[in-house]
């Protein structure tokens, strides 16, 4: 082997890293931009669901009454969680609904009648960032996912 193609070989090797530097940089970027929009309260969920919908707001209160609180404590074990929402909106009318859990921080539903949202999933709330990547890509890449992780309950793919 002359010098010659021992050059093109380090060229070859040298372009073959910058591409691959390349699609890192780019994966990167695509993660960035794809980064799961994280809530750390249910307010934060409510007022999220709302400005999609372009409701004007001021203020998102929950409220929790006493069969809300023994329910809690009731069944310890499952932490279900329920409250009543009550949205302040910009005009000033005051609507009431309902936040409703199967598991405090996870499969919970929005129902605000008078703004016709009747049963609105809400995103699971994060503990952390670290728990925040790790459960969107359990929701939208399970093959790919640590659905095994311990403390991590396996969920199916559902929707688009």
């Amino acid at each position: 082997m002359n010098m010659d193609e021992r050059r093109q070989i380090g060229w070859r090797g040298a372009g073959l890293l910058i591409v691959l530097l390349a699609l890192c940089a780019l994966a990167l970027g695509a993660a960035i931009l794809l980064r799961p929009q994280r809530f750390a309260s249910h307010e934060e969920e409510i007022a999220y669901v709302l400005q999609q919908r372009g409701i004007a707001f001021t203020q998102v209160r929950l409220s929790q009454t006493a069969r809300d609180t023994q329910n809690f404590y009731a069944y310890a074990e499952y932490s279900i969680y329920g409250a009543d929402a009550i949205v302040t909106l910009a005009d000033g009318r005051v609507i009431q609904g309902r936040v409703d859990c199967r598991v405090k921080r996870s499969s919970c539903s929005l129902s605000l009648g008078a703004l016709k949202i009747l049963n609105q999933v809400l995103p699971d709330l994060a503990a952390n960032e670290l728990t925040a990547w790790l459960d969107w890509l359990d929701h939208h890449l399970p093959r790919f996912a640590l659905s095994n992780r311990a403390g991590s309950p396996t969920k199916p793919a559902v929707g688009p």
